[in-house]
């Protein structure tokens, strides 16, 4: 379903030759877009701290060292108390050597995740300021700043990762109807995108799919929470 979400606001950054944080700035009051991309710098930076503890933890699989960003997290994940490692612990229940696969795919994937976080951040903060996304930009590069900065911020205050990761994704299931609905208006508004917006059958269709995204969301919130 996301795929279509990601299609439509491709479809946005096509015609108008904006990003969503652009376009938003651009199409919406102020104070509704001012709201809406500053919940969408908090959803950066809740991405980029899922991502550094995930790259943290691959870490600690792989060399059996206490997960420890910014001198945090003193634990044990596998209860090996220094013993073995969690490459271990994987790779004798996979196999031999695919626990070090699994972990060193995991580390990687939290470096290429937290990149992709940081330049979410720069180009939320560019677009408040109706500016494209370019990392030698004041606002842009200060964003991508904000967004890590931020997100150790709130892993040093934290005593368990694996909680920390749970709260990270209440804020992403916040968000995301926020973006989904704004994205669907924009691409809907013929003022937006001219004779390129989209038909009723679309509009529908892609109102339906956020639905179900909200309600999906809505489900993970309360059962996290209870």
């Amino acid at each position: 379903m996301l795929v279509f979400l990601q299609h439509n606001v491709a479809h946005l950054g096509i015609v108008t030759g904006l990003c969503l944080a652009e376009a938003a700035t651009t199409h919406l009051p102020l104070f509704l877009s001012g709201f809406l991309l500053l919940t969408a710098v908090a959803a950066s930076i809740a991405t980029a701290l899922a991502e550094i503890l995930g790259g943290a933890l691959a870490i600690s699989m792989l060399t059996g060292m206490p997960v420890i960003p910014a001198a945090l997290f003193f634990f044990d994940p596998f209860g090996c108390y220094g013993n073995c490692t969690g490459a271990d612990y994987v790779g004798a229940h996979v196999g031999e050597g695919s626990g070090t696969i699994v972990c060193r795919s995991a580390f990687f994937a939290g470096i290429a995740s937290t990149m992709t976080a940081g330049m979410a951040g720069g180009t939320i903060c560019a677009g408040i300021f109706g500016e494209v996304y370019n990392i030698k930009d004041y606002h842009s590069w200060h964003g991508v700043a904000l967004t890590y900065v931020l997100a150790v911020v709130v892993i040093c205050f934290m005593t368990d990762p694996f909680k920390g990761l749970v709260y990270s994704q209440i804020v992403l299931s916040v968000q995301l109807p926020l973006t989904v609905f704004t994205q669907i208006y924009l691409t809907s508004s013929p003022k937006v995108m001219g004779v390129y917006a989209n038909t009723k059958l679309q509009r529908t269709g892609l109102s339906l799919i956020a639905l179900i995204v909200t309600i999906l969301n809505i489900f993970l919130l309360i059962d996290v929470l209870s």
